[in-house]
C-alpha cells in the first residue's frame, strides 16, 4: 500500500513539474514572449560586449525571417522589413553611447488568438520605452502579431496605429 502512495504521489509531482511545459496556454506562451523580449531588450550602462552579444542573439530570434515593423511616433520612426534589418537597428542601439539605458514595458497587453489550434495571434498593447533621457521617452499604442513557426512563436510584424 505505502508503495502505491509513494506512486502516486510522485506521479502528482511529475504532473506539477510538467504542466506548464506541455499544457501552457498559447496566450500565456505569447505572453511569456512579451516578458522575455523586454528583458533581451533592457540596456544597462554597465553591460559588458559578451552579453551584448548575446542580447543581438536573442533578438533576432524573437522575429520570422519576413517579420516587418513600422513605428511611426513623432520622438522616433522605425522601418524595417527583415529580421536582419531589425536586428541591425538593435545592434545600433546597443552600441549607441548616448543612450546608455534602454527598457522597454508592455501595458495591458490583450490577446486574440486566431486559428483551431492557435496559429496565429494579435496583441494590442501600448508599449512604454524608457532611456536615461526619460522614463516616458517614448508611449505609443501598437499592434504585433504573431504566427507559431516550428513550434515557436515568432513576431511577424509591429505596427503603430
Amino acid at each position: 500500500m505505502a508503495k502505491y502512495s509513494v506512486l502516486l504521489v510522485g506521479l502528482i509531482c511529475i504532473v506539477f513539474i510538467f504542466k506548464p511545459i506541455l499544457f501552457d496556454s498559447p496566450s500565456r506562451k505569447i505572453q511569456n514572449k512579451l516578458m522575455e523580449f523586454s528583458g533581451t531588450v533592457k540596456k544597462l550602462p554597465q553591460d559588458m560586449a559578451l552579453k551584448k552579444a548575446g542580447q543581438i542573439s536573442a533578438f533576432s530570434g524573437f522575429f520570422a525571417p519576413e517579420a516587418e515593423i513600422r513605428i511611426d511616433h513623432p520622438k522616433q520612426q522605425i522601418q524595417a522589413s527583415s529580421r536582419a534589418e531589425l536586428t541591425e537597428y538593435f545592434k545600433y542601439y546597443l552600441g549607441d553611447s548616448t543612450m546608455p539605458f534602454l527598457s522597454i514595458h508592455w501595458v495591458n497587453p490583450t490577446i486574440h488568438l486566431l486559428g483551431s489550434p492557435p496559429t496565429h495571434a494579435t496583441v494590442q498593447t501600448d508599449v512604454v520605452v524608457e532611456t536615461n533621457a526619460s522614463t516616458n521617452w517614448l508611449q505609443a499604442p501598437v499592434r504585433i502579431q504573431f504566427q507559431k513557426l516550428e513550434n515557436q512563436w515568432k513576431i511577424t510584424n509591429i505596427q503603430s496605429p
